[in-house]
């Protein structure tokens, strides 16, 4: 969750070097107060002590200070586990105050949380953010999260929401890089080769696929190994490479908009279900008005009846009286 500020400009910002930030993971409860004071000061939704507890508990390795000599300045707090058969992570709470804001200290906070998320095995991390928040979604959108959906009156505010969502890619994509690039080596010829070093090296991290251009996470670390290739090689190199790039791109659409196509689904049958739960409750209404109408009639018959009875003692009444 993110609240848009837009009186950050007016705030006086802190000057500090890069350097001068500590980032330390959730260690006791001694943390917890600091966390706390942050997000009470700086988000617009409320939390119970409750809320922070579930988090930094359950999930104590997601959770991240920034410090700067010895004072609190950031904190983010996560969670990660099944959702949909997906095993994904989630952001619940960022905030840098506002002194502090613009020099990199969130992008800190947030890297350190996906890092340990991806090592966790999470293939996709997601969370909300105000729609008039332009700094977040900056933010996000450079660490590669999407705008998957719009939550409309999401907070208490009534502002909207988008959903963002960041996709990790499977093993066996870094897997085919791999074998892309010891096809490569096992095809140089040295004698009629070309040095390319400054282009080209052995390693996954130099082919431009969109997986490394949507973010740094994708990245895996470079090597200083370069090789000779023929200009040759070189056509071909290029050509799978740009296979692979449309391969990776349409896997990752293919998957997100599954995803969005599912949940979509998913609400559409719950929407259907609530409707006809409703239906039920309609017509059992219906079913039990139609038994009081029913017995209303018979009630009135009985006392028409009663009616008739009481006429007719009336009358045997006055004959008896006329007689004597």
């Amino acid at each position: 969750m993110e609240r848009n500020s837009e009186d950050d400009a007016e705030i006086e910002k802190v000057d500090f070097d890069a350097s001068e930030i500590e980032y330390v993971s959730y260690g006791g409860e001694h943390h917890l107060p600091l966390i706390m004071n942050l997000v009470d000061q700086e988000l617009s939704e409320p939390y119970s002590i409750f809320t922070y507890r579930y988090f930094v508990y359950l999930w104590p390795q997601l959770s991240f200070l920034a410090f700067h000599k010895g004072k609190c300045v950031g904190t983010v707090v996560c969670k990660m586990g099944e959702h949909r058969n997906t095993f994904r992570g989630y952001i619940a709470m960022l905030v840098v105050i506002k002194p502090y804001r613009g020099k990199g200290i969130a992008t800190g906070l947030v890297t350190r949380s996906i890092k340990v998320m991806m090592e966790s095995g999470c293939e996709e991390v997601t969370l909300e953010a105000e729609v008039t928040n332009k700094g977040a979604l900056a933010l996000y959108g450079r660490l590669g999260f999407i705008r998957a959906k719009r939550l409309f009156h999401y907070y208490l505010n009534g502002v909207d929401a988008f959903r963002l969502k960041l996709l990790f890619p499977r093993s066996e994509l870094h897997s085919s890089f791999l074998s892309l690039s010891d096809k490569c080596e096992s095809h140089i010829h040295s004698d009629h080769a070309i040095r390319i070093e400054k282009w080209f090296s052995v390693n996954p991290s130099t082919i431009p696929c969109p997986l490394h251009r949507r973010s740094p996470f994708f990245s895996p670390a470079a090597t200083s190994t370069s090789f000779f290739i023929t200009g040759r090689h070189y056509l071909l190199l290029l050509f799978l490479n740009f296979i692979l790039h449309s391969l990776c791109l349409e896997y990752l659409e293919s998957k997100h908009y599954k995803n969005v196509v599912d949940e979509v689904n998913l609400e559409k049958d719950d929407i259907r279900k609530e409707l006809d739960d409703e239906k039920n409750k309609v017509e059992n209404l219906e079913l039990q008005l139609a038994g009081m109408e029913r017995k209303i009639e018979q009630a009135e018959a009985e006392l028409g009846q009663m009616r008739s009875e009481q006429e007719n003692c009336e009358a045997l009444l006055l004959s008896h009286t006329s007689f004597l």
